[in-house]
């Protein structure tokens, strides 16, 4: 991850840890469904962002790393820690792509919806397999790109308008094959945009998207005018609903499992 999204997230570390679709989404409860956290384990959540990873494993397991490569979300991480009682929270600051544990010290490694801002996602796939012990597991979520070249241009196009540290969301087969590539094995990926698996049932508010990121005035008024002027196929792909001055649509997600 570059300094700019160390600029874009610290602000906005209050915003990401009261998001809904972050703290209840569904994503949330498959990390912990597919991972299935003994008390012995050490977890490292790669991206912490506001934390809901790393808070819901907390309670589960021996130990939690919470990473961000921004400094205000890890310490807010921290806090929200220490104000439930939980003492068995680290923290630590770097990017994914050089996480500064030695090898083979973790359990798991968790990360949801943040691999679409790492700068190189094969590097922090090594690195997240450099870190798990043998047999260690993997879940992470994030992001789904279409097979259709024009529905995926337009979800890149979203999300760039969006939030400029934006770098690529993939498709479950190129997930597949970056995990291959990795050394991972016992690869499961669930969701996508066939699946339609989304983090809350209807959808994505545009308003409330563009809200939390703090995106440009000029740059959310693309984004509702990309929607609304769709062609049909496209609109029915991605959920979109005119609702008054809002638009509500669907980002589609998908859950990667795997083994070191």
């Amino acid at each position: 991850m570059t300094r700019d999204t160390v600029r874009q997230f610290g602000p906005l570390a209050r915003d990401y840890a009261l998001s809904e679709s972050h703290a209840r989404g569904r994503t949330l409860a498959m990390l912990a469904l597919r991972v299935q956290p003994r008390a012995t384990d050490a977890v490292l959540d790669v991206a912490t962002g506001g934390g809901h990873t790393a808070l819901a494993f907390a309670p589960a397991v021996r130990l939690v790393v919470a990473h961000d490569v921004s400094r205000s979300m890890v310490q807010q991480t921290l806090g929200r820690a220490r104000d439930a009682g939980l003492s068995n929270l680290r923290g630590v600051v770097s990017p994914a792509e050089c996480i500064p544990f030695a090898a083979e010290c973790f359990d798991v490694v968790t990360c949801r919806t943040a691999a679409h801002h790492f700068d190189d996602l094969g590097a922090a796939l090594r690195e997240a397999r450099r870190v798990l012990r043998s047999g260690g597991r993997l879940a992470w979520t994030d992001l789904a790109a279409a097979t259709d070249p024009e529905l995926r241009a337009l979800q890149h196009r979203l999300e760039v308008l969006h939030d400029a540290t934006h770098r690529g969301t993939w498709t479950p087969a190129e997930w597949r094959d970056a995990l291959e590539g990795a050394g991972f094995r016992e690869i499961a990926i669930e969701g996508g945009v066939d699946e339609r698996l989304t983090e809350l049932p209807g959808g994505t508010s545009a308003a409330e998207w563009c809200e939390r990121s703090r995106t440009p005035p000029e740059a959310q008024a693309e984004i509702l005018r990309l929607l609304r002027e769709a062609r049909q196929t496209t609109r029915e792909a991605l959920g979109v609903r005119d609702e008054g001055d809002d638009v509500r649509f669907c980002l589609y997600k998908l859950v990667a499992t795997a083994r070191a």
